[in-house]
């Protein structure tokens, strides 16, 4: 693409209290070779040094612009306020401890200028704990590539527990996700709920390299998160059945939903809840063996 014709990208960057690795993500992303990008970054109220940091940053290059707010509105506040802002055709939340490959954004533009029915496009993913060690690659080829699946069918997957969630964090059409993101329901997984919602609007388009690099963190949420409300989810009784119950209002109320496909929702909810009693009964079978018990013989 010349430079007058390569779309602008914006990308949003909530942070609270991120600190230790806010630079690692902010100098991946300055260092896309895609020419047109903005990088906004939302301060919620942190009591860290990630404003500061943030604001050494937006001084020396222009493209990234800092918002702040005075106290912890909320994390789903911090992703809406990323998105309000935003001027670019394509969109992507980046958190702010992860980081990407150069290519990134590029080789994701590409995906969607090519598959003008995808809504959200998306890379393989490396996922990595704090001393930098790899814990596992999310990838999806053959017939898991979510760019081949019918909507039912990708749907279903992310409600059964498939790592598709991560396209979360993948590059949107932002006209799109500003009709699509309504906010997050009040439940755990809110993320794989919302990529539901996504799923049955829209395709999605996958690029099979490892262009992303997400942290995963020792410390439960419900600790990471204790004065969040999402925190107090994950420490409420049964999270994962409550979110299977308020599945279907977040679906139905989705103004993306395709009248016809209104029709799945039960199903999902379905899927939800029977994932849901799986994991249930995994956790209890764990809390047996830490307290000594034994296993039930059926």
């Amino acid at each position: 693409m010349s430079p007058s014709s390569t779309p602008l990208v914006s990308v949003g960057v909530p942070v609270y209290n991120g600190a230790q690795f806010l630079p690692r993500a902010l100098d991946a992303l300055l260092a896309q070779d895609w020419p047109s990008l903005e990088i906004l970054v939302s301060d919620n109220g942190s009591t860290d040094a990630s404003a500061g940091i943030a604001e050494s940053y937006a001084a020396r290059d222009p493209r990234v612009r800092l918002m702040r707010s005075p106290v912890n509105a909320g994390m789903e506040a911090n992703f809406a306020r990323v998105l309000q802002s935003a001027r670019g055709r394509y969109f992507m939340w980046a958190a702010c401890d992860d980081w990407w490959g150069p290519q990134f954004v590029r080789r994701l533009v590409a995906a969607l200028e090519q598959t003008p029915a995808a809504v959200v496009a998306m890379s393989a993913v490396e996922r990595v704990d704090e001393s930098g060690a790899l814990v596992d690659v999310v990838r999806h080829g053959g017939a898991a590539d979510p760019s081949r699946m019918s909507a039912w069918r990708l749907t279903m997957q992310l409600a059964g527990g498939r790592p598709y969630h991560l396209f979360v964090y993948g590059l949107y059409r932002r006209d799109f996700l500003e009709r699509a993101f309504t906010g997050f329901a009040r439940v755990v997984a809110a993320d794989r709920l919302f990529i539901c919602r996504v799923a049955m609007a829209g395709r999605f388009a996958y690029v099979d390299e490892v262009l992303h690099r997400r942290l995963v963190r020792k410390a439960p949420i419900a600790e990471r998160y204790g004065d969040e409300a999402i925190g107090g989810l994950w420490r409420a009784s049964f999270p994962r059945w409550r979110l299977a119950l308020r599945a279907g209002p977040y679906l139905w109320s989705s103004p993306v939903l395709p009248p016809s496909r209104a029709l799945w929702v039960p199903a999902v909810v379905a899927r939800f809840l029977k994932a849901g009693m799986g994991h249930t009964l995994v956790r209890a079978r764990r809390l047996r063996g830490r307290r000594g018990g034994s296993s039930p013989t059926w």
